[in-house]
């Protein structure tokens, strides 16, 4: 694992990009745009028991999410990497680790949830698999290596 400190925007060394840190809050990231937060209200109900348990009726899910454009697999379509904000962290966040979703763009229109996962850390890897760049993720002192298995991304830990 590359020994990395961010505290706001993603780090790109030599073709990897830092996507989360311990230090990065959410707030450093856009608000996700509609079609991203209706992907990621369908993967996880836990993002609408947040509206619930903040009184929010309004099913606009993109407000209690943050994300970034980045690119999965070299492909046109937008790829997004995807955080809950601070409100909902009774429902997403752990003893350190948080939530984050990564989602790939179909060509031709459509997002699918790629991965789901808490952790302490991600970066985006320059090796890929099946085309797309393989993730790296850290929880604590584990260090896992994701590779993408033709529909999501599976892992080993290192």
């Amino acid at each position: 694992m590359h020994a990395l400190v961010a505290a706001g925007a993603a780090l790109a060394i030599a073709g990897t990009e830092m996507l989360m840190t311990p230090e990065q809050l959410p707030s450093a990231l856009g608000m996700a745009p509609p079609d991203v937060a209706a992907a990621v209200a369908l993967s996880d109900d836990r993002l609408e028991d947040c509206m619930h348990r903040l009184g929010d009726g309004t099913h606009d899910h993109a407000k209690y999410l943050r994300a970034r454009r980045i690119d999965l697999n070299g492909d046109e379509a937008p790829d997004y990497f995807v955080r809950p904000v601070l409100e909902c962290n009774d429902e997403f966040l752990g003893a350190h680790a948080m939530s984050f979703w990564l989602l790939a763009g179909r060509n031709g229109g459509g997002l699918d949830v790629v991965l789901s996962d808490a952790e302490d850390s991600v970066t985006l890897l320059e090796t890929r698999t099946r085309g797309f760049r393989d993730v790296e993720v850290a929880y604590s002192v584990t260090v896992m290596s994701l590779r993408f298995d033709g529909k999501r991304y599976v892992g080993h830990t290192l």
